[in-house]
């Protein structure tokens, strides 16, 4: 089809556009062109192109490798912003260092970058060990290829240890996970991943071997998740546990509440663990 022109664009195909407003919502660039951003211009590809409600650039696929915002970015990749033309993800186009509110952090080529709307890091794609200060009196190994995770006020969210750690009083494992965990059903994992809640308090990880919490033994190798007042909220028990009662069998999982009375249990062998984005742990039961 013939390409048309709309607000100084040059498209191709079929065009989205806001009845009301009458901006392009998605669309197809009939070849490289020039868009605003924030921090300046990008130079588009001729692929796909979005838009928020308010005209401003929301993704597109970028024509070379271009600094946006301070950041180097891969060409051929997606780069996409916030409402106002603010840098939210890109893909970075040689290895760099990123300030981040821990520090300077080496990040590495090729790997994902993710912002806040504030344009603090969220997401640092890790380039060698490096040493991560999560508080005055708190630091971490974090490991090589993976990412480290931040909330948007800049206190450290999470991130893969790259050895043992003792954190805040528990024995976390880390490193390279030999025989690799295989609670997910279907999924090896090779890393241990450790969160956080604001402020530094820990929310998650796996336990390094047995470990007797508020008088409860947990078993080692598992996940264990806190609440944010230190509470254990999740965990695999390592022998059979009184309750209340309730005696609930070595293997189980058990979740308890804030005061550490017990919500539910899943017994061995009928639960999953499920690790979604950001690190963030979820049990789930078998079906």
């Amino acid at each position: 089809s013939k390409p048309q022109i709309i607000n100084g664009l040059e498209y191709t195909g079929t065009i989205s556009i806001d009845l009301k407003s009458g901006l392009v919502q998605e669309g197809t660039l009939s070849r490289p062109q020039t868009l605003k951003v924030k921090a300046g211009t990008i130079v588009a590809m001729a692929k796909g192109v979005s838009f928020h409600e308010d005209g401003s650039v929301k993704s597109a696929k970028l024509q070379d490798n271009q600094t946006i915002q301070g950041i180097k970015c891969q060409h051929g990749e997606e780069a996409t912003f916030y409402k106002g033309g603010i840098l939210e993800s890109a893909f970075l186009s040689e290895d760099q260092q990123i300030k981040t509110s821990v520090g300077v952090l080496n990040a590495r080529q090729g790997a994902s970058i993710r912002f806040s709307p504030g344009g603090t890091p969220t997401q640092v794609p890790l380039k060698g060990n490096q040493a991560i200060r999560v508080s005055p009196d708190l630091s971490i190994e974090c490991r090589d290829n993976s990412d480290l995770l931040f909330f948007e006020k800049g206190d450290v969210r999470g991130g893969v240890l790259s050895r043992d750690a003792v954190i805040k009083g528990f024995y976390l494992i880390g490193g390279h996970l030999s025989p690799p965990y295989t609670r997910r059903r279907g999924i090896q994992m090779h890393f241990s991943p450790v969160t956080f809640y604001p402020g530094a308090k820990l929310a998650s990880g796996i336990l390094a071997g047995p470990q007797t919490i508020d008088g409860v033994a947990y078993d080692g190798r598992e996940f264990i998740q806190w609440h944010d007042n230190g509470r254990v909220h999740t965990g695999v028990l390592t022998a059979d546990t009184r309750f209340g009662n309730q005696n609930i069998k070595a293997g189980s999982c058990v979740v308890l509440d804030r005061s550490g009375k017990l919500e539910r249990a899943y017994a061995p062998g009928k639960f999953e663990v499920y690790l979604g984005p950001e690190h963030h742990i979820e049990i789930r039961p078998l079906q």
